[in-house]
């Protein structure tokens, strides 16, 4: 056994029955409700006759009495269909083709009840070496304390899947045809092979009896029977030939008592998968036409601002020639036009102002650095009256005060030779 095949054997027999019980439907059984959704085609072996409850033909079969003529079926089934390209086939097989036992185990819903079953199948039948299918009709719970479990080989779901698909048919769903109608309290199933009475309550199967045709020649067991027939509703349908099928063509087929071949759970998969692919690359088309679309807003924009930028462009050329004139004069003249202007005179009044009632012993200006020396008894108060004025900057006392003389060194804040020098004459 694969890793993989270990890990979804203990998925289903551990995880599975622990998750609640919607979420556990879905993932158990989901494909074959929709297998079975796509039946478009209904079929029903009778004896030697196989009907299509569709269109209400039948053709006949060479099968011997005990044995599924597997490879006839799908032939026959193949000249019934006249769909081109049918989306699904359901099979109705005869009753004596199953088993049914009994099960009661109340408490546990039908995905519980499944797994216990497919635990048991050993012990319930231990003489037989295939492996068998089994189905339930319904929650344990809704049945009651009991209920009715069908049994099916799978070797001849597998053959029987894989012969309707040599003929280009897709088989999805093999059940007896005793279950065709749920909602018939009682059917009596009578051919060849022997009789079959089953019990519905609620569309739950309850009752399931069998008996072979050679046990009909058997005198107290053909009167059992006949007893046991006598004793049901009045309301019982039986159905004893191929015609008795036809009240049945607008049945609604039950996925609950379906046996859905591996086969066709795997194209199931396969096309679930190519859906998801689909879907995911759908999903990537639309993220990726959500995301461009910011950019294409973006070069729409752009778009529209480069049109507008070229018709501003036009309309000032002329203004750019202007500015082109007006530049080059600067760069030819500037030298001279943005040569710093100290404005001695207005200097010398500021200080005027500043100093009375004294007044000043000497004043050096060179290249908007002013240097003044005076007296006067507060010396400090003239540094603030300097600080405090705009058109001064950088007053600092350049030396130390002595007998009330002070030196103080000061900018005008208008002049910067620095600034002046380095944009005409980087290179001294």
């Amino acid at each position: 056994m694969t890793l993989a095949q270990d890990l979804s054997s203990q998925f289903k027999a551990r995880i599975l029955p622990a998750m609640p019980a919607p979420i556990r439907g879905l993932l158990s059984h989901g494909s074959a409700k929709h297998l079975v959704a796509k039946v478009d085609q209904r079929l029903l072996l009778f004896n030697n006759s196989l009907i299509n409850l569709e269109s209400g033909q039948s053709t006949l079969i060479d099968a011997a009495d005990n044995e599924l003529p597997v490879a006839e079926l799908a032939r026959a089934a193949k000249s019934l269909i006249r769909v081109e390209e049918p989306a699904g086939v359901m099979l109705y097989l005869q009753p004596s083709d199953f088993v049914a036992t009994s099960v009661n185990m109340p408490g546990l819903d039908r995905e519980l009840l499944l797994s216990a079953l497919n635990l048991q199948a050993d012990n319930l039948f231990p003489s037989f070496s295939e492996k068998l299918n089994v189905t339930l009709g319904a929650d344990a719970k809704n049945a009651g304390d009991s209920s009715i479990a069908l049994w099916f080989p799978e070797r001849i779901m597998t053959e029987l899947f894989n012969e309707f698909a040599a003929q280009k048919l897709f088989l999805v769903a093999i059940a007896p045809r005793v279950v065709i109608d749920t909602t018939c309290p009682t059917l009596i199933d009578l051919d060849r092979n022997g009789g079959t009475v089953v019990q519905f309550e609620d569309g739950v199967l309850t009752n399931w009896m069998h008996i072979n045709q050679l046990d009909l020649e058997d005198s107290a067991l053909n009167q059992e029977w006949t007893s046991a027939l006598d004793k049901l509703h009045s309301n019982a349908l039986t159905m004893d030939c191929p015609d008795s099928f036809s009240k049945f063509k607008n049945a609604t087929q039950s996925e609950d008592f379906a046996f859905v071949p591996s086969g066709a759970l795997k194209a199931r998969k396969r096309e679930e998968k190519g859906r998801n692919i689909t879907l995911a690359a759908a999903a990537v088309v639309v993220l990726m036409v959500f995301a461009s679309v910011p950019f294409l807003l973006q070069s729409i924009q752009f778009r529209s601002l480069a049109g507008s930028l070229a018709e501003i462009r036009a309309e000032s050329a002329s203004a750019r020639e202007d500015q082109s004139v007006v530049v080059n004069f600067e760069n030819e003249w500037g030298v001279i036009t943005d040569f710093p202007v100290q404005d001695v005179q207005g200097a010398m009044f500021t200080l005027q102002n500043i100093l009375l009632p004294d007044q000043l012993a000497s004043l050096e200006l060179t290249e908007g650095l002013i240097k003044i020396q005076g007296t006067s008894a507060e010396p400090q108060a003239i540094l603030q009256r300097l600080e405090q004025d705009p058109m001064f900057t950088e007053v600092v006392f350049s030396r130390a005060t002595n007998n009330s003389r002070y030196y103080i060194d000061l900018r005008l804040s208008a002049v910067n030779f620095e600034g002046y020098m380095v944009r005409y004459f980087p290179d001294e």
